[in-house]
């Protein structure tokens, strides 16, 4: 009997009510022109009515946004809102002390309202990062776009990261204890490894702020405080545009003498090749440092009468290799050269000849004054010529970030300052 009644149930609960041949002929035309509008998608007609979950959903009451917000705030607490909550709760709505029995009294700030809301499968949202205001409203971002349009490398600071292991990999602890590495014209260069060489003047205070381990002016042409055959490697950026060729001469002569059998000498410094083509096709974006220069507080401390942007290409480049002998100068030579003197020199002189006779006219007392101009060029024929007679042997041209040296490849320490107009030599 029951058996019989269980299946008497299944078969009316399973049981539908038969269409008739009308019913599922305008069905399956319903579904025909749903395939046919929307691509095999079935549209419902347009006289239909609502969803049954719609009408179910709108007839629900809806909560108030005071109450929408109060529960975001309990799924997703605000960093410090939990302890506050503890600390210092709202009374519950239905409040639990009328329950409490006689005597039980809570004590002043205890939580009463039950577990404080938390979410156990969600992390709990970190503290905002404090952000640095900025002077004037001005966002940091523009500033540091507007102080690198005007010749200055303003970047994010980057957290110290050592490369010490590679040193350890590749040389003595000898070497590393007692430094024999060795930056000449250091300025700010500053690493544990190395030792900094580097002439002390009022010119360079503001950038001479690594350290100064040992004293020298290259421009003296006096042996290299270095004893012989010690050193792994020496390096010297942008130094020696500085100097003249004795100069550079006895520079090279010294650092082969410091140097281990074997140990590598790396060089930078502009590239007066590609000077020249910039100024000989009028590519006055070349100079980059013509904005820089063009600042009041700049252009009146290195020495200039006006500012370079007002300046003709030709003097620019005649700046860029012998400062004292352009219009530029406020302190210069006695005998200038002007645009027209300057294109007539290489157009009547062969190219090296041209740019010594401009070179040989920039006085060495002048220079001991301002030594930041530049007074000497250099290409790789020049330099390699040079470092040959200096006894140097396995000389190449390399690029930025190119040595054969393992730690001269780190950017963050060498081959930074203007990449874009550097020529990068070797020696060993």
């Amino acid at each position: 009997m029951g058996r019989r009644q269980f299946r008497r149930r299944k078969r009316r609960r399973s049981r539908r009510p038969r269409r008739t041949s009308a019913e599922s002929w305008l069905r399956q035309w319903r579904f025909a022109r749903g395939a046919r509008r929307g691509n095999g998608k079935r549209h419902k007609p347009s006289h239909a009515g609502p969803s049954r979950s719609r009408v179910a959903a709108s007839r629900r009451p809806r909560p108030s946004r005071l109450r929408q917000r109060r529960r975001r705030r309990q799924r997703n607490p605000r960093p410090g809102e939990l302890d506050r909550t503890i600390r210092n709760p709202s009374p519950p709505r239905h409040s639990t002390r009328r329950h409490l029995a006689p005597g039980n009294h809570l004590a002043p700030g205890e939580y009463t309202g039950g577990n404080p809301p938390t979410t156990p499968n969600r992390a709990p949202r970190p503290a905002p990062r404090a952000r640095v205001p900025a002077p004037h409203g001005i966002p940091l971002k523009l500033l540091r776009k507007l102080a690198n349009s005007l010749g200055y490398d303003v970047r994010r600071k980057q957290p110290p990261t050592s490369d010490l292991p590679v040193y350890e990999q590749l040389y003595s602890r000898e070497s590393i204890a007692n430094r024999r590495f060795y930056n000449v014209g250091a300025g700010s260069f500053r690493h544990p490894a190395w030792t900094n060489v580097d002439h002390p003047s009022a010119w360079y205070q503001d950038s001479q702020t690594g350290g100064l381990d040992l004293a020298w002016d290259a421009l003296a042409i006096e042996p290299l405080p270095i004893e012989s055959g010690v050193a792994e490697v020496v390096y010297t950026s942008h130094t020696i545009e500085h100097i003249t060729d004795a100069a550079a001469e006895n520079l090279f002569r010294e650092a082969r003498r410091a140097l281990k059998p074997g140990g590598v000498f790396r060089l930078t410094m502009p590239n007066i090749d590609l000077g020249y083509a910039a100024w000989r096709r009028g590519d006055r974006r070349y100079f980059d440092w013509i904005e820089r220069y063009s600042d009041p507080a700049q252009y009146q401390r290195i020495g200039l009468r006006i500012p370079m942007n007002q300046a003709s290409t030709a003097q620019v480049f005649l700046w860029h290799f012998a400062a004292a002998v352009s219009t530029l100068h406020v302190d210069g030579a006695p005998q200038r050269i002007n645009d027209d003197e300057l294109a007539r020199l290489f157009d009547s002189l062969p190219y090296d000849e041209a740019l010594n006779h401009c070179t040989a006219r920039c006085p060495v007392e002048i220079q001991k004054r301002h030594p930041g101009n530049h007074i000497n060029w250099w290409n790789a024929d020049k330099l390699a010529r040079l470092l040959a007679a200096a006894r140097f042997t396995d000389i190449r041209r390399s690029g930025y970030a190119q040595s054969y040296c393992a730690v001269l490849r780190n950017t963050r320490y060498f081959d930074n300052t203007r990449p874009s107009v550097s020529l990068y030599m070797e020696a060993s």
